[in-house]
C-alpha cells in the first residue's frame, strides 16, 4: 500500500519532471488543497488547478458544474447561477 506521503511526493517529482523537460504549465485535477499547494510551491511554472484548492496559480471553472446541470458528489465550490452579490 501506497503512504499518501510517499503519493504526493511522487506527484512533486512528477512536476519537477514535466517543468524540467520545458513544460510551460501543468494541471493539477481533483486533489485536496494542501497536495495542490504543494505542488504549486514545489515548482517554478504555473499550476492550473481543477478542485485543486485555492493556491494554484490559476484556475479552471466547468460550466457545467458552476451551472449545477450534473449532479455528482464533488459538488465545486462556486455559487450556483442565479446568485450574485448583493
Amino acid at each position: 500500500m501506497i503512504c499518501i506521503v510517499d503519493a504526493v511526493m511522487r506527484l512533486v517529482e512528477d512536476a519537477r519532471t514535466l517543468e524540467a523537460a520545458g513544460c510551460f504549465a501543468f494541471v493539477i485535477e481533483c486533489v485536496p488543497e494542501i497536495v495542490g499547494e504543494i505542488l504549486t510551491r514545489s515548482v517554478h511554472i504555473p499550476s492550473i488547478g481543477i478542485g485543486a484548492g485555492s493556491h494554484c496559480s490559476g484556475q479552471v471553472l466547468v460550466y457545467h458544474d458552476m451551472l449545477g446541470l450534473l449532479d455528482h458528489p464533488l459538488k465545486p465550490k462556486v455559487r450556483e447561477a442565479g446568485e450574485s452579490e448583493k
